[in-house]
Order: C-alpha cells, then sequence, then structure tokens
C-alpha cells in the first residue's frame, strides 16, 4: 500500500545544483535601475551579502562520492540526493486524503563543517513539513572549499511528491 501512494517523487531531473536570485540595485545618473537574474555560482569569484562563496573550486560531495572527480561529482551529489529522498520520504497522510500532489523548492546550506542549515521551503502547504524534514535528515557531507578552505554553500533543489496513478 505504502509503494502504491509512493512512487512520488523526486525525480531530481531538473536538480538546480548552483542556482539562486541575486538582486542589483544601483543608481546611475538620477536613475535607479533594478536588474534580477539567476546566476550561476560557478562563474563568479565574489561573496553575496550572505558571505556565501560564489566560484566554487571544490562543491560539496554527498556520502558515497568521495572517489568522484569533476562533472562527476555533481552527478554523483545528483544521483545520491535522489536516492536518499526516494528510500527515506514519508508521503503525509493529509496529502494523501486529499489526493495532493506537487512539487517543492529546498534550498538550504551547507556548512563548513558539512552540516545542513537554513532550510527554506517553497510549494504546497501539506507538503513542506515533510520537505523540511527530509533536508534536514541528510547525512554530513565534505563541504565545500575554496582556496583549500571549507565554505558555505547554498544549494537549491526540487522535491517531488506524486501519488501512485493506481
Amino acid at each position: 500500500m505504502k509503494k502504491k501512494y509512493t512512487i512520488l517523487i523526486l525525480l531530481l531531473s531538473i536538480y538546480n545544483l548552483t542556482y539562486s536570485q541575486v538582486t542589483d540595485n544601483r543608481k546611475l545618473e538620477g536613475k535607479k535601475i533594478i536588474k534580477s537574474f539567476p546566476i550561476n555560482k560557478s562563474l563568479f569569484d565574489e561573496k553575496t551579502d550572505g558571505g556565501f562563496t560564489v566560484m566554487i573550486e571544490k562543491t560539496p560531495i554527498f556520502t558515497g562520492c568521495e572517489s568522484e572527480k569533476g562533472n562527476g561529482v555533481k552527478s554523483c551529489y545528483r544521483k545520491k540526493v535522489n536516492e536518499f529522498i526516494t528510500s527515506n520520504l514519508r508521503y503525509p497522510e493529509i496529502a494523501k486524503k486529499n489526493m495532493i500532489q506537487g512539487r517543492v523548492i529546498a534550498k538550504y546550506i551547507i556548512d563548513k563543517n558539512g552540516l545542513i542549515s537554513n532550510v527554506s521551503v517553497k510549494g504546497n502547504e501539506y507538503l513542506l513539513d515533510e520537505t523540511i524534514r527530509l533536508i534536514k535528515s541528510f547525512p554530513k557531507v565534505t563541504p565545500a572549499k575554496q582556496r583549500g578552505k571549507s565554505v558555505k554553500y547554498e544549494m537549491t533543489i526540487p522535491v517531488y511528491f506524486k501519488l501512485d496513478d493506481k
């Protein structure tokens, strides 16, 4: 029955490892110019207001991906996160009863020690608590590195909730 209701889940196929939104407000010749655009954190070498390193030499490494190199680290991270979510997600009973499905966007920080913190979510209210619980239960990871030092790193992932069609 559990399988019937929860083949759900989390096809992190559209996984956005390093995207966030930055707003740039500045005055130019008396006119205020406002720009909002997504940035790829691997393109810039500067700090954002939150103190996060934007250009990363080494992205975080999920448990089980330690032997991967280059782009293989990101692929492995996505795969391991997907496996973790698929095996640990508990579909909320109220969402099952009301046939609620959908996507929740989860943003979180991997701190300098490789621990998950500052989880924020957007999506259907009945799916939010489970998404937060799930993200907070991620195992400790190898933190991102910049110039040989561990740094905080912000991640954003979609979490999909899908009821079985049967």
